[in-house]
């Protein structure tokens, strides 16, 4: 199942630009109300029927119901594939973060870090397989000028020769190098941060909501000095959008408010070869030979 939303960089780069309206979709009148216009004969019934009529209440599940759903997703699927962005919003001095000075040139006081990233995660013949492809931007400011900062796009996958391994290496570079992966992967990792939300968070449906062409349901979620919005997707339940603002203390996306935004998504995509297996012209060299150099 392949799900494309409708994403496009704003044109100053500065963030996100959403192509879809969000908007919040009528509901039926009351049951109780069409029964008495229909005994008045009343013609505008089948209009209230439709939706186009008054506002009303609609059978939605519940937020817990919701979030639950998208827990037990994972214990659906073998994997997944997920192209999205997401946006730190940090006002501090890039140089001022945890005591560390910033590389010259680094744009001076608030700053946006953009993360894009393609993910492929899949169980099979009992390994999880990953492969991660990633690009960060920062944008700022420099002496009243705007300031883009684009790294390098990162790849690392799961060795195919041998998945207790990793290979790494910068799109356009020569080399890469295989060691062992700082983290196991785990297809199922997201479910609990969902389980962890149905055990301590206060969790609110906001209704139904359009994201990029996609009907969601949005959860509104209020954590200790966290608060923090998700949407989902209404037929699969998988996580489409997610906004968090910290509070007073609070620690937000990673530390800073942000975004997390899915533009694409496939739920048990086909394990293919080619993507755990390192380009022809890039040179694979063992992580402990890499560091005697």
């Amino acid at each position: 199942m392949k799900t494309q939303l409708d994403i496009s960089e704003a044109p100053d780069g500065g963030g996100i630009e959403q192509k879809g309206v969000s908007t919040i979709r009528k509901a039926g009148i009351s049951a109780a109300v069409l029964l008495a216009l229909a005994a008045c004969g009343n013609e505008n019934t089948n209009e209230n029927d439709n939706g186009t009529g008054n506002d009303g209440v609609e059978d939605l599940p519940s937020a817990e119901t919701v979030v639950d759903e998208a827990a037990a997703l994972y214990e659906e699927i073998d994997g997944f594939y997920v192209e999205r962005e997401t946006v730190h919003e940090r006002e501090e001095d890039m140089e001022d973060m945890n005591g560390v000075q910033s590389a010259e040139g680094m744009p001076e006081g608030g700053t946006d870090l953009m993360i894009e990233e393609r993910v492929w995660m899949i169980e099979e013949d009992g390994e999880v397989w990953e492969r991660l492809e990633v690009q960060d931007t920062i944008y700022g400011e420099e002496d009243g000028e705007p300031v883009e900062i684009e790294g390098p796009e990162a790849v690392r996958f799961t060795d195919q020769e041998d998945p207790a391994y990793q290979i790494s290496y910068n799109r356009g570079e020569a080399e890469a190098s295989r060691g062992e992966p700082f983290a196991q992967g785990d297809v199922a990792s997201e479910a609990d941060t969902y389980d962890r939300l149905l055990d301590e968070a206060d969790l609110t449906l906001d209704g139904e909501e359009e994201i990029n062409g996609v009907d969601t349901y949005r959860i509104d979620v209020e954590e200790e000095d966290l608060v923090s919005t998700y949407w989902f997707d209404a037929d699969t339940f998988f996580e489409v959008k997610r906004e968090s603002a910290e509070e007073e203390g609070g620690t937000g996306m990673g530390g800073d408010p942000g975004s997390r935004e899915v533009l694409d998504y496939d739920l048990d995509p086909a394990w293919e070869e080619d993507l755990f297996e390192p380009p022809e012209d890039v040179e694979v060299i063992e992580e402990e030979d890499a560091l005697d150099d």
